[in-house]
């Protein structure tokens, strides 16, 4: 995992400055402290830069930008099937210089461009210049969980992996976006395809893009809702749960420095331990973080964890950090956040623990209750769409409910009736912070009239899971492309970037997820039967654990202990500190 950028001028004429590539490189120092480099064309319109996290091929052969011939590329991410892939090129009659994915994605893009992307496993985004055909191809893949950014003013197309790398850059509007902003009130994150300022966008997840000197395509190559809907169709799967788990955790340990895991007390990575521990020739590295103010409470995780490390034989660090360690941490914090999110600063402190026992890579259990309903929504959101049916010849009364009884009731409990018409409606007020008819109490009107507006929220919801049949595979639809990709991917992403730490997510993986969903057509799978798929079964006590999520007492530590602490309080403090 690396830090990327680049300018590209639409006129051949414009030279892109050094200087500033080299800041946009700098701004990105902890995404890879073990090279940085710039490449700058002959012709000076181009220009790449390149901050490397050494995980494959640790040699300098492998540093990037990479040439080969007329194609240079700069790419973040790993490739977890690029032995398989490199093989089959060199029996086509490729020929490689090094041991790196890296060089495997530009044989790739020469033999067979855009179509390459449907051959890849893993978590990329990168950029190639095409000398031949004067092209830029960009790409990003199929969840989301390497981010890219770009800004397009007509003059020059810059990206980075950072939205705060593009700020540095020259010529980027940087005003603040009605859209990017009413959704983190709504939602406790910017959702895509917006960001927080006017002239920065993300490459949408699945996607790629051509940009020359006088056209651009966007266009997609994987879509989460048409997975589900071929799923639904086509069920049969020869494959296990115990086959696809396995498969998945193999190809994610796949590297050249240690891999360790995040160990909490959960299903999740209690399963990822369990099955990496037997893939490993010497002792698995688990992490597990714990809080001074939970110590004997039902939110310690650090006893469940010891017993779970002890069971797979792992060499296991256990790092207690209280208020005051935290608070030592809360600028760090503030310049790390690449977008304002009321989530992350827990992988922030467990991604320190990894750091500080050596590790450059760790696997996540990310992912795993967006496709096994794992959250309460799962079984909450039935329930609201229920309440509808009774009043649905009263069209006027859930609104009636709500202004009446708005002052007696939270505002979520006010709005459920509301809420409750369609699967978009009951999956937001199940997701949200604010609900619109709040948001005047923190927002200027003319901000939310335009943010809702552009934003679109509920029918961009329906469109994303149009054709999908079944209430759980609309959840679930929703979930990996509104909570996953907006909130949980984007925040691990810089938590762990932060300490130089590549987090990897088995369960986010497109043939885990393929599989995994045709299995769950079929049988109704959830998270007893991922627990139970690994050859050694899980401690009772694990599997009857009640879920409580990854609990960290932020709120105590760094809020005024005057303010309630709720989600709305700590997002507005998340909002004011902001290191914008």
């Amino acid at each position: 995992m690396c830090g990327i950028s680049g300018i590209f001028h639409y006129q051949s004429n414009q030279h892109v400055d050094r200087d500033v590539l080299m800041r946009m490189n700098d701004s990105m120092q902890t995404r890879g402290p073990d090279g940085a480099d710039v490449w700058i064309h002959p012709r000076q319109h181009i220009g790449f830069t390149h901050r490397r996290l050494s995980i494959i091929d640790l040699s300098d052969h492998a540093k990037q930008p990479m040439h080969d011939n007329e194609l240079c590329i700069t790419f973040n991410g790993e490739i977890y099937n690029y032995k398989i892939l490199r093989d089959n090129l060199i029996q086509q009659g490729e020929r490689f210089q090094t041991q790196s994915d890296t060089e495997v994605l530009l044989k790739l893009y020469r033999r067979d461009r855009e179509k390459m992307l449907t051959k890849l496993r893993g978590m990329f985004a990168f950029a190639i210049w095409d000398e031949k055909n004067q092209t830029l191809f960009c790409a990003r893949d199929h969840f989301g969980i390497k981010p890219f950014y770009f800004s397009d003013n007509g003059k020059s197309f810059q990206f980075a992996s950072q939205v705060k790398t593009l700020l540095t850059a020259e010529n980027i509007n940087a005003s603040v976006s009605a859209a990017g902003t009413v959704g983190l009130y709504l939602l406790g994150s910017v959702p895509e395809p917006f960001t927080l300022y006017q002239g920065i966008e993300p490459l949408s997840a699945g996607h790629y893009c051509f940009i020359s000197k006088d056209k651009r395509i966007f266009k997609s190559f994987y879509s989460v809702k048409a997975a589900f809907i071929s799923a639904e169709q086509n069920s049969h799967s020869q494959k296990t749960l115990t086959d696809i788990l396995y498969d998945s955790v193999s190809h994610h340990l796949v590297a050249d420095v240690d891999v360790g895991v995040f160990l909490s007390a959960g299903i999740d990575s209690a399963t990822l331990a369990n099955v990496a521990s037997e893939f490993t020739s010497k002792k698995l590295h688990t992490v597990t973080l714990g809080f001074e103010e939970y110590k004997n409470t039902d939110n310690d995780e650090t006893v469940l964890a010891s017993e779970m490390a002890h069971l797979f034989q792992t060499d296991h660090s256990t790092q207690w950090i209280n208020q005051s360690a935290a608070e030592s941490h809360f600028e760090k914090i503030q310049l790390a956040m690449d977008q304002p999110s009321i989530d992350g600063i827990n992988t922030y402190f467990v991604s320190l623990v990894a750091h500080q026992a050596g590790l450059k890579v760790a696997l996540s259990g990310l992912g795993a209750d967006e496709i096994f309903a794992g959250y309460p929504l799962f079984s909450r959101i039935p329930k609201i769409l229920s309440y509808a049916k009774p009043f649905s010849w009263l069209p006027a009364l859930p609104s009636y409910f709500r202004k009446i009884s708005r002052y007696q009731l939270s505002p979520k409990q006010a709005s459920i009736l509301e809420y409750s018409r369609d699967i978009a409606h009951a999956y937001f007020i199940s997701r949200a912070i604010y609900l619109p008819w709040e948001l005047e109490t923190v927002l200027d009107f003319d901000l939310i009239e335009a943010g809702i507006k552009e934003l679109n929220l509920f029918e961009r919801m329906k469109q994303d899971v149009t054709g999908i049949r079944s209430t759980r595979f609309q959840i679930s639809a929703l979930e990996i492309q509104w909570y996953m990709r907006n909130q949980l991917l984007r925040d691990t992403d810089w938590a762990s970037m932060a300490h130089s730490l590549e987090v990897r997510v088995p369960f986010v993986d497109v043939n885990f997820f393929e599989n995994s969903i045709r299995l769950i057509a079929s049988h109704a799978l959830g998270k007893k039967e991922l627990a139970c798929a690994p050859h050694r079964s899980l401690p009772t006590t694990v599997m009857q654990r009640k879920k409580t999520g990854f609990n960290i007492p932020v709120r105590q530590w760094f809020m005024d202990q005057q303010q309630k602490g709720d989600a709305k309080d700590w997002l507005t403090f998340i909002w004011s500190t902001y290191g914008r």
